[in-house]
C-alpha cells in the first residue's frame, strides 16, 4: 500500500489514501533519494501518454549525470517531458531549499526526497509531503496527492 509522510516530520508516515484531497502545485523527484534509474524507469513507465495537470510543476532530477544519460537513451526523459516534466541538472536542489522546486508561501507539494521540515524546501508555511518517485508523478498528473491516475 502506498504511503506518504505528512508535514513537518518524515516518521508522520499515512496511507495515500487516508491523506484526503490535498491539492498540490509542486512535484519533486530525484537529487540523491528518488532519482535513481529504476525510480525514473518507474516514474516515466507510470505516466507516458499522461499530462501534468494544470498548475502544477513536476520536477525531475536524476542522481547523476551517469543515471541521466542512461534514462535519456532509454528514452524516461523523453516520455517525462512530454508529460510536462522539467528535468533538472543532476546535484543537490529543492530538498537543501535551493534552485527550482521550492515551495512558495502557502503552497502544498509532494516530493520524493528524504526530509520534509519545516522550511526545509521552501517557504515555512509552505506543506511539504513525501512519497515515493511513483506517487510523486501520478500526483503530478492528478493535481492532488494521489497514488492512482484518473480513468481514462
Amino acid at each position: 500500500m502506498p504511503q506518504v509522510a505528512r508535514p513537518p516530520k518524515p516518521d508522520q508516515v499515512v496511507a495515500v489514501q487516508t491523506v484526503g484531497e490535498v491539492p498540490i502545485t509542486r512535484a519533486f523527484i530525484g537529487s540523491c533519494t528518488g532519482g535513481k534509474l529504476h525510480d525514473l524507469a518507474e516514474v516515466a513507465t507510470a505516466i507516458k501518454g499522461q499530462r501534468v495537470a494544470n498548475g502544477v510543476s513536476l520536477f525531475v532530477v536524476p542522481a547523476s549525470q551517469d543515471v541521466r544519460q542512461q534514462a535519456m537513451k532509454l528514452g524516461y526523459l523523453d516520455w517525462l517531458e512530454q508529460a510536462g516534466a522539467t528535468i533538472l541538472k543532476s546535484g543537490c536542489g529543492a530538498c537543501i531549499n535551493a534552485g527550482k522546486g521550492v515551495l512558495g508561501r502557502e503552497e502544498a507539494g509532494v516530493y520524493a526526497t528524504n526530509r520534509n521540515f519545516k522550511g526545509r524546501s521552501g517557504d515555512p508555511s509552505a506543506q511539504n509531503y513525501l512519497a515515493s518517485p511513483r506517487t510523486v508523478a501520478i500526483s503530478a498528473v492528478c493535481g492532488k496527492i494521489s497514488d492512482r491516475l484518473p480513468a481514462q
